[in-house]
């Protein structure tokens, strides 16, 4: 018989984004992550859902592991209620990859 193995990956597993939905004002976002692998470059992006970019952060942690990154909402600016895209865009080498997770926000 054969057993599996696990196999280091640089895929980024995006394990949670809290609160949702998000108050504006009263608590930061949180995101945590998860890199198989050092990534060379790892950034939080937001967007709306008509897809205009309101945020990018380019300096998040990027070593293997467990990652935690909190967003002041004053770095954002004022936004609307409604829903938004967050994105965790990895670049690892020649590959790069990003996982969406949607984001409510209540004000």
């Amino acid at each position: 018989t054969s057993t599996l193995s696990p196999t280091v990956t640089s895929t980024p597993g995006l394990t949670g984004i809290f609160p949702n939905p998000v108050t504006t004002g009263t608590s930061p976002l949180i995101l945590s992550y998860v890199l198989g692998q050092a990534a060379d470059q790892a950034q939080l992006k937001i967007f709306t859902v008509g897809l205009r970019k309101i945020y990018e952060d380019d300096r998040l942690p990027a070593s293997a592991g467990g990652q935690r990154y909190t967003l002041d909402w004053n770095q954002v600016g004022n936004v609307a209620n409604g829903l938004y895209y967050v994105v965790l865009h990895t670049k690892t080498g020649g590959a790069e990859t990003n996982k969406v997770m949607k984001l409510l926000i209540l004000r």
